[in-house]
């Protein structure tokens, strides 16, 4: 998670990123995104699409902030493609406002 973040840093404000995994576990997907949300100025961009489900918002003990709905995951059972999970997101600022 942290490297993904200082990796983030290098991308200049205002950027739009796209984060992907070939991952169904909320591990590897929904939390690195909110632990990015809570460490860097980051909006959660809708993903213009019909397919695919929305990312969790809550599941099983674990909830995680509802700009996460527009992330997208996508299963082979589903879709007829290999396990994915996007996140399409803009870069407000690299570091957290903590007013």
């Amino acid at each position: 998670r942290q490297l993904k973040a200082e990796m983030l840093k290098k991308k200049k404000k205002n950027s739009i990123c796209l984060y992907f995994s070939n991952s169904i576990f909320i591990e590897e997907n929904e939390e690195i995104i909110q632990y990015l949300i809570n460490n860097l100025q980051i909006k959660i961009l809708p993903i213009n699409s019909s397919s695919g489900y929305p990312g969790f918002c809550k599941i099983n003990y674990k909830r995680f902030y509802k700009s996460l709905k527009f992330c997208k995951r996508f299963y082979p059972h589903s879709h007829n493609v290999q396990a994915t999970f996007l996140c399409k997101f803009l870069i407000k600022s690299h570091y957290k406002s903590h007013n």
